[in-house]
């Protein structure tokens, strides 16, 4: 190995070093209480040595950030390929986000905001666009097969983020003192049980299934006859007015 080679590689351990001290002081003791002196005093460098590869905190901080979005992807991108229906592979996005989030709690901080500095420089990173089409193509998938074309993609992926995000944002922060109930929550926005009145037979049932299986979002319907319910599955979020919307007209 030549003198140059020599000299990259030292630099990429220096920082290598910097980031693996960096981290296990945000892990311990939380973003607020990283800096540039305590970094340097761990691996026994002298500051500038740190400032010749992090400019300050939010260049750590973005670096922290890019390399939380790449390992958010992969396991992201081995959900949704581990199904093939676009529905199963929403769900499936849905819970390796959740566990994600509780595995990886100080990363999921730093990528989102909560409680540290927000950096701008963040919103530019390729790693959150490639979040955002992982999520985004089922969703699109869906919106192709059904008939209210219409639909926006990028709103029926922020319903779904927003969902995930501020139960996950309410965890981390602790506002509510109740935690563990992400995945109920997920469950919850996308299952529907309601009760269907003026239903009598079984053609009842045949109408009622289809009018619910066409209204935007829906995958799967069951409808229950002998106790006059319906439960629908949907891929994101659905409001109680799209599914009224699917009754106008009629006697249910």
């Amino acid at each position: 190995m030549g003198l140059s080679e020599r000299k990259i590689k030292h630099r990429e351990e220096v920082r290598a070093s910097i980031l693996e001290a960096a981290r296990e002081v945000v892990l311990k003791e939380g973003w607020q209480a990283l800096s540039i002196r305590k970094i340097a005093e761990a691996i026994d460098y002298s500051v500038p040595v740190i400032y010749d590869h992090f400019i300050n905190k939010e260049a750590l901080l973005l670096e922290f950030v890019t390399q939380g979005f790449g390992l958010l992807n992969r396991k992201l991108e081995s959900a949704r390929n581990s199904v093939i229906e676009p529905e199963l592979q929403i769900r499936a996005i849905g819970y390796a986000y959740l566990k994600f989030s509780g595995e990886h709690k100080e990363y999921y901080r730093l990528m989102f905001g909560l409680g540290v500095p927000s950096c701008e420089a963040m919103k530019e990173i390729p790693e959150l666009n490639s979040f955002m089409k992982i999520v985004i193509e089922p969703i699109s998938v869906l919106i192709s097969r059904n008939k209210h074309k219409q639909m926006d993609d990028r709103v029926k992926f922020k319903n779904f983020w927003a969902s995930l995000h501020g139960s996950i944002s309410i965890d981390i922060l602790d506002i509510t003192g109740k935690r563990g109930l992400n995945k109920k929550i997920m469950e919850d926005s996308i299952k529907h049980t309601f009760h269907i009145g003026g239903m009598s037979c079984g053609g009842c049932v045949s109408s009622v299934k289809n009018r619910l299986a066409a209204a935007p979002n829906v995958t799967s319907v069951s409808v229950d006859l002998a106790n006059k319910q319906a439960e629908i599955t949907s891929s994101v979020a659905i409001n109680a007015e799209t599914l009224q919307d699917a009754f106008k007209n009629t006697h249910y």
